[in-house]
């Protein structure tokens, strides 16, 4: 019996293995193939046999920067967008989070309700009421008209976050800096924001995902100056003269590095974030 309970879990252990090393593949191989293929010539990308031996090349970069200027521009703009979005959705969620949690009646409830609400409708209609009030305004093709726009649409998730590890930090913190004199807002400045750091970083993180990858904001409210780095890419798929796979690939892993290093620099606060958020009293 024993024998047979030994192989038992070591054949569960197996399935599982090979479950998470198919799912792990499932998802990391196409990024695996953009960044690999941006390091080769263009003849060698699509073979009908895959080389997985190749001399690396930097030729589809220089391609990129002699065929496609505008796409460093749109770095920076993606750059300046993505960090005035995570600023401004900072300031706004962490005092709308603070009120959904410590205070209660129907208006708070309504409010909450509301903020899931907004988070529902696609992009494309709320873009059309929008862009006659932001050209009338002049922040069409600005990267203001996306923080504005990104900001709005993502404080919904992240307030709903952020009041989730709230609801884990004990009352009786603040209370007891109010006895000892502190007001409420030095009270939440040097009590309850310390502890929230984990929270803002994690909503940091999904805030700074969206903004730098979203395509269809950007693509509405963009033109020339302001241009994201996601609208170029797909300029260049459907460039007049056919699509260059190479410079495409090599624009895509530019593009793609950033993301990568934003999740690699947070996963121990989101890690540690979502422990925090799982607290309940």
């Amino acid at each position: 019996m024993s024998r047979y309970l030994f192989a038992k879990k070591r054949a569960i252990r197996v399935v599982l293995w090979g479950c998470l090393i198919f799912v792990v593949m499932w998802s990391f191989g196409p990024i695996l193939f953009v960044i690999v293929s941006s390091f080769k010539f263009p003849r060698d990308i699509f073979t009908v046999t895959p080389r997985l031996f190749f001399t690396p090349t930097i030729y589809n970069y220089r391609q990129l920067i002699a065929g496609w200027p505008d796409f460093w521009s749109s770095l920076l703009n993606s750059t300046l967008v993505t960090f005035g979005t995570c600023v401004l959705m900072a300031v706004l969620s962490c005092p709308a989070a603070y009120a959904l949690s410590r205070m209660r009646g129907k208006a708070i409830s309504i409010t909450g309700l509301f903020l899931i609400i907004i988070r529902m409708f696609p992009p494309i209609v709320v873009s059309i009421p929008l862009y006659p009030v932001f050209t009338f305004i002049r922040l069409v093709d600005t990267p203001w008209s996306l923080i504005l726009i990104f900001t709005a649409f993502e404080v919904s998730v992240t307030v709903w976050i952020l009041k989730a590890f709230l609801d884990g930090i004990p009352k009786e913190l603040e209370e007891a800096a109010w006895i000892d004199g502190c007001s409420k807002l030095r009270a939440f400045l040097y009590i309850v924001a310390p502890l929230l750091a984990p929270g803002i970083v994690s909503a940091g993180v999904i805030t700074a995902l969206y903004a730098w990858n979203e395509f269809m904001f950007s693509l509405v409210f963009t033109s020339i100056r302001a241009k994201t780095a996601p609208v170029v890419i797909s300029e260049m798929l459907s460039a007049v003269t056919g699509v260059e796979w190479g410079p495409v690939f090599a624009a895509a892993t530019l593009q793609l590095m950033p993301a990568l290093l934003v999740i690699w620099a947070g996963q121990r606060y989101l890690v540690k974030g979502i422990t925090l958020g799982g607290v309940r009293e």
